[in-house]
């Protein structure tokens, strides 16, 4: 009963098995026809475009001529249109074009291939074009680089020279500083002066009553005192008013030089000046 069984499962199966196999081929038959018809349309269409590419090269159109055979090497796979694409695209000046089509060109063709060696170098000296112009390309890239880089800078100068004269228009100017000690000292000067001519005006006076009783500065024992007085009125009457102008004079000098005027960091210088009958005192401090 087992081996009935199994010859009948095997007696069942192959029938099927030989169907598959029909079906198998037959579908097979069908894809056959199908990429044959397929590859016939694509030739068909292949054709056109060459048809189309042969004049536009003849016109001089090598750009649109090496499109057209581009699309019939797609469509046909034939390597002989490489050599179409790379003379057409050579023509328009498109190496980087060019020399992919050359380059694939002779590695589909055989070695045998007649002039393979003047091609070879011709590819060689495009590829040495190709690399001149790339290394090229790369220089003056690094020199508008490096330019606009020169510009940069100078143009930051600029913005850095125009703030910081922006920053010195917009502090306020310290302009004339008044030299207080020179004011100072002047004022001295000038009060001393003052002073020496009110008490040379009282000694003269003095000296006017005494010319009657003192002919010829030689007074009675009486008005030898009030001669004294009088003279030494009228000395420090000459001191006062030389010292004086002497100090009003460095008082304004002081005031036109700037001397011990208030700088912004406050420094600065002080004076004192006083006048007496036996002379004029001046002094100035300051730090600096």
């Amino acid at each position: 009963m087992v081996a009935l069984a199994a010859w009948g499962a095997f007696a069942f199966a192959a029938p099927a098995a030989a169907q598959q196999a029909t079906t198998a081929a037959q579908q097979a038959t069908v894809q056959q026809m199908q990429a044959a018809g397929a590859g016939a349309q694509m030739d068909v269409e292949a054709r056109e475009h060459f048809r189309v590419a042969q004049p536009l090269y003849e016109s001089g159109r090598f750009a649109e001529a090496a499109r057209e055979f581009e699309a019939a090497y797609q469509l046909s796979h034939r390597p002989e249109l490489l050599f179409n694409v790379y003379v057409a695209n050579r023509d328009a000046n498109d190496l980087d074009k060019a020399v992919p089509a050359l380059r694939a060109y002779l590695a589909a063709m055989p070695t045998t291939l007649p002039g393979r060696v003047n091609l070879e170098a011709r590819l060689s000296a495009m590829d040495a074009t190709l690399a001149e112009r790339a290394s090229a390309a790369q220089a003056s890239a690094e020199q508008a680089a490096a330019v606009a880089a020169a510009q940069q800078r100078a143009a930051d100068a600029e913005a850095a020279q125009h703030q910081a004269e922006r920053v010195a228009r917009a502090r306020p100017s310290a302009g004339f500083q008044v030299s207080i000690p020179g004011v100072v000292v002047g004022g001295v000067g000038v009060a001393a002066a003052l002073s020496g001519f009110v008490v040379g005006a009282f000694a003269l006076g003095k000296v006017s009553d005494l010319e009657s009783v003192c002919p010829a500065n030689v007074c009675p024992a009486s008005a030898r005192g009030t001669y004294d007085s009088a003279q030494t009125l009228v000395t420090a009457s000459d001191v006062l008013i030389i010292g004086g102008a002497v100090l009003a004079v460095g008082g304004l000098a002081m005031v036109l030089l700037g001397v011990g005027a208030p700088s912004d960091d406050g420094a600065g210088a002080s004076a004192m000046a006083s006048c007496g009958p036996t002379g004029c005192l001046a002094g100035v401090s300051g730090r600096f």
